[in-house]
């Protein structure tokens, strides 16, 4: 008798575990980049803050961005990719056009990666870098968007896992903060992304 209610205490624990729901505020692990777009320093500016999620190890990450502005005329200032999960990868690019308002950047790790002393970026969530833009009058907030893109010859949206598999990841577009980094950072730092 005994050991038939221990039997059925784990298999409701199993049922449990299985269907329960995720935390409140817990991220879904899946293979997706996020921009976040948030004000600037001034009406005039803004910030797309750029966050990946990865279910492989990544040694490489192309990133081929397009972005519309409205009607209004913008320009990308500046990108910052040194203090996030991308940071001690070789870079390439970026390449933007602002005919297009386009970017290009490419992201792979040192190919002496043991005398580099560089890893993959390990399965998880982070921060891949910021773009700073900036606009002769308010900023469109409203009408910014952007996508990821194909660019000529062959330039998509990927991944490339330690296995060297390609993993073309969704693009997601937010007009709102993005998540705190680093993640262990005291929440009352006010601090969401490296300035």
């Amino acid at each position: 008798m005994i050991l038939m209610s221990v039997r059925w205490l784990i298999a409701v624990l199993c049922i449990v575990g299985v269907f329960a729901p995720a935390q409140a505020g817990e991220q879904k692990l899946d293979n997706h980049v996020t921009a976040y777009l948030s004000a600037g320093a001034n009406d005039s500016s803004a910030v797309l803050t750029l966050w990946m999620s990865n279910v492989n190890p990544v040694i490489g990450v192309t990133l081929p961005l397009k972005f519309v502005p409205g009607d209004s005329v913008m320009h990308l200032d500046s990108a910052l990719f040194t203090n996030g999960v991308v940071g001690p990868f070789l870079s390439l690019g970026p390449r933007y056009t602002p005919k297009n308002q386009s970017l290009l950047v490419n992201f792979r790790r040192h190919p002496d990666s043991t005398k580099a002393n560089v890893g993959a970026i390990p399965v998880g969530h982070g921060l891949i870098g910021q773009l700073f833009f900036s606009s002769k009058k308010q900023f469109p907030m409203q009408a910014f968007m952007a996508a990821a893109i194909k660019l000529p010859p062959e330039a998509r949206l990927m991944y490339v896992t330690d296995t060297y598999n390609s993993v073309l990841p969704e693009f997601v577009f937010k007009k709102e903060s993005p998540p705190q980094w680093p993640p262990d950072a005291p929440k009352d730092s006010g601090k969401s992304a490296p300035q």
